[in-house]
C-alpha cells in the first residue's frame, strides 16, 4: 500500500525475521539500552547485570539485526544494532529482510513514541513490570518506508541532529553528577557533626521493631486493586525522599491478613535493595497523611524509639557516610542486598533530639539550593529527550520533511 507522501506502507514481518543463531561464545556481549540502542557491555559502566559464564546459548547479533527486549520494548529498550556480538536468548534477535533497508532509519523509526505506544498496546502482562512484547505482535505491525535514498536523507540528518542534543544530555549529566557530590560532602559534614555531639549505636537500639515486607505468593500481582490499602514499594524510596508515585493497592480485607507489615505515621522505610543508580540503605520518612499502607518485601518499615526522630532517622541513614557501611555489608554482585537483621546492626550517630534536629535542618538548609540545581538539570534533561523523541517520530513518519543539504539548497 502507498501512502499519500509516496510512502510503502508494509508490516514488520516482511521486513524482518527472527534467527536463532546460537552457539558463538567467543563474540562481545551486547547490551540493550534505552537511551542508545545497542552497545557493547564493556562501553558503559552502568551496567550491573551479570554476565553468566556460560553463553553458549546467547543469540548471536550481526550488524543491521533488530534486538528487542522483550520485558522493556514499550520503554524504548531495542534498536538496529550496530555492532555484531552476543546477547540474551531472552532477547529477539530480528535479522532484515530486505537489502535495501537502511538500517539507521530503522533505528530511529523503531524507537519513536508512536512506535513506542504501539508496543505497549500489544505487549502481553498484567502490570508494566510483567509487560512482554513477542514477535507474533510486533511483527503485525505497519510501518510506512520512503525509497531508500530518502531513508539515509533521513538518517542524515537525525544522525546530526540527535548528536547534538546527546551532548546535551551528557552535559547536563555530568553537572548533575558535580552537583551530587557536592550535596553529599556537605551531608557528611552534617553527618560528622551528630557523630561529634552523640553516641554511635546500632539501629537496633533506636527502634522498637523492624520489618520486611512478605515474599513469594504472600503478595502477587492478582492482589493488586484499583483502591485499598497502599503497598510501599522500592520506587517509593528515594535518598531521604518519599516519592508519592506510581501508588500500588491491595484491597483492605486482604491487607488485614497482612498487618504485622503495617505502616504508620512516624514510620521510616529502609530499601533493602539497591544499586549504584538507587542507593541500597536509603532511608525515608513516612508522610502522615500516607493512609493505610504495607511494605512490600526488600522495603524494611521500621519504628523509631523516643530516643530518634523520624526525619533524623530518615536522614542520617541515608548519609554517604552509612551508605558506605552498607555497601561493605551488602551480599548480591548484580544488585546488592540486606536483610533486616543487617540493617539493624549498622551504627548512626544519636545525639539529643534537640541535637538531631539542628543539625539535620542545617545540613538541608545547606543542600536545598543544590537540590534545587539538580531538579533544574534533570528538567532540563528531560527536555531535552522529549524534544529528541518528538523530532525522531516527526521525521520518521513523514510529518516534517528534512531540510535539504548541500549545493543548491534553499
Amino acid at each position: 500500500m502507498t501512502t499519500s507522501n509516496g510512502w510503502q506502507r508494509i508490516r514488520l514481518k516482511h521486513l524482518y525475521r527472527p534467527s536463532g543463531v546460537a552457539n558463538h561464545p567467543q563474540e562481545q556481549v551486547l547490551s540493550v539500552y534505552r537511551d542508545y540502542g545497542v552497545i557493547p557491555k564493556t562501553s558503559r559502566s552502568d551496567n550491573f547485570n551479570k554476565t553468566p559464564e556460560n553463553v553458549d546459548r546467547y543469540l548471536l547479533v550481526r550488524l543491521g539485526d533488530l534486538v528487542v527486549n522483550r520485558m522493556k520494548a514499550w520503554q524504548g529498550s531495542l534498536g538496529v544494532s550496530e555492532h555484531r556480538g552476543i546477547v540474551s536468548g531472552d532477547y529477539e534477535v530480528l535479522r532484515p529482510s530486505l537489502e535495501d533497508l537502511e538500517g539507521r532509519f530503522m533505528h530511529y523509526l523503531l524507537r519513536s513514541s508512536h512506535m513506542l505506544g504501539e508496543y505497549r498496546v500489544r505487549s502481553t502482562g498484567i502490570r508494566p513490570s510483567q509487560w512482554r512484547l513477542y514477535w507474533d505482535q510486533m511483527g503485525d505491525l505497519a510501518v510506512d518506508l520512503p525509497e531508500a535514498q530518502e531513508q539515509r536523507s533521513i538518517s542524515d540528518y537525525l544522525d546530526r541532529e540527535v548528536a547534538t542534543m546527546d551532548d546535551l544530555i551528557d552535559a547536563q549529566q555530568r553537572f548533575i553528577t558535580i552537583l551530587q557530590k557536592r550535596r553529599d560532602a556537605v551531608w557528611a559534614a552534617g553527618y560528622d557533626q551528630a557523630r561529634g555531639r552523640g553516641q554511635m549505636l546500632q539501629l537496633r537500639r533506636v527502634i522498637t521493631s523492624i520489618v520486611d515486607g512478605p515474599f513469594g505468593s504472600s503478595l502477587t500481582s492478582a492482589h493488586y486493586t484499583s483502591e485499598g490499602t497502599r503497598v510501599l514499594r522500592l520506587g517509593n524510596l528515594g535518598t531521604n525522599d518519599f516519592k508519592d508515585t506510581d501508588a500500588a493497592f491491595i484491597s483492605d480485607e486482604y491487607a488485614a491478613a497482612l498487618k504485622q507489615h503495617a505502616v504508620e505515621p512516624g514510620d521510616v522505610i529502609i530499601a533493602g535493595l539497591g544499586d549504584e543508580n538507587q542507593p541500597l540503605g536509603r532511608a525515608a520518612a513516612v508522610p502522615d497523611d500516607l493512609g493505610p499502607a504495607i511494605v512490600k518485601a526488600d522495603c524494611f518499615r521500621v519504628r523509631p524509639a523516643a530516643t530518634i526522630g523520624q526525619e533524623y532517622l530518615a536522614w542520617v541513614y541515608s548519609a554517604p557516610q552509612t551508605r558506605a557501611v552498607i555497601r561493605l555489608l551488602a551480599r548480591g554482585s548484580t544488585r546488592q542486598r540486606i536483610n533486616t537483621s543487617i540493617a539493624k546492626m549498622v551504627e548512626i550517630p544519636v545525639p539529643s533530639r534537640e541535637e538531631q534536629e539542628r543539625i539535620m535542618t542545617e545540613s538541608q538548609r545547606k543542600t536545598s539550593h543544590i537540590d534545587t540545581l539538580i531538579a533544574k538539570a534533570q528538567e532540563n534533561v528531560e527536555l531535552v529527550r522529549k524534544r529528541k523523541t518528538a523530532l525522531i517520530t516527526a521525521v520518521t513518519t513523514g510529518q516534517k520533511r528534512v531540510p535539504a543539504v548541500g549545493p543548491g539548497a534553499a
